[in-house]
């Protein structure tokens, strides 16, 4: 993949739950190439489906970060419903260089990873509350998080943005992330499209 897009933003990616000891030594082969932008996504998560073996995820996870840090590399990390395990290992593997992807949790950890100089991305689920209070609160949220640690997501094809919630996500259905976030920062969409896209350039070192 590396060698096939040499401008894209290409990483050594497996899905969580799902690396292995083979799978990283598969990374380590992707992460010597120059054309690599980033290792992931990588992480914990302890709401299943994927391992129930915790502390070997936990054991992998820090293997990565080690491994984005021998070859500078961001890290895209995947954490649901395991803060306290991902910055654990964040905090014991030294490397505080990527983003948090596929955000799930609130404005405390949210703190806790922008502290670290983390990237937290949103993907369509914030467009899926009905409730004012609910709004409210990811509008919060989303402007909380600093303009230049912003990053919006599809993570298809899973978390579908509203009006397609339920079906299979696709890259293209992202305008929806773009146009409800917009709406809760108080930005036209072409601006935040073209902020996100500098921020996604430098993090990951596209010039």
């Amino acid at each position: 993949m590396a060698k096939a897009m040499p401008r894209s933003v290409s990483a050594a990616s497996t899905g969580i739950g799902t690396v292995s000891y083979t799978h990283l030594r598969a990374h380590e082969r992707i992460a010597a190439l120059s054309q690599t932008r980033a290792e992931g996504e990588s992480g914990s998560r302890d709401d299943g489906p994927g391992t129930t073996d915790l502390a070997g995820e936990e054991e992998l996870f820090g293997l990565q970060l080690d491994m984005a840090k021998r070859y500078a590399l961001p890290v895209i990390v995947h954490s649901r419903e395991a803060f306290d395990a991902t910055i654990g290992s964040i905090k014991n593997g030294g490397w505080d260089l990527g983003v948090i992807h596929c955000w799930s949790y609130g404005l405390a950890e949210a703190r806790a990873f922008l502290d670290r100089g983390w990237y937290i991305s949103f993907p369509g689920n914030v467009t899926w509350a009905k409730k004012e209070s609910d709004r409210e609160r990811i509008a919060s949220l989303l402007r909380y998080v600093p303009r230049d640690r912003l990053l919006l997501e599809t993570d298809s094809p899973y978390m579908a943005p509203a009006p397609h919630r339920g079906k299979t996500n696709t890259p293209y259905l992202v305008r929806h992330v773009y146009e409800r976030a917009a709406e809760y920062l108080g930005m036209d969409v072409a601006s935040l499209a073209l902020l996100v896209h500098a921020n996604a350039r430098e993090l990951f070192s596209v010039k």
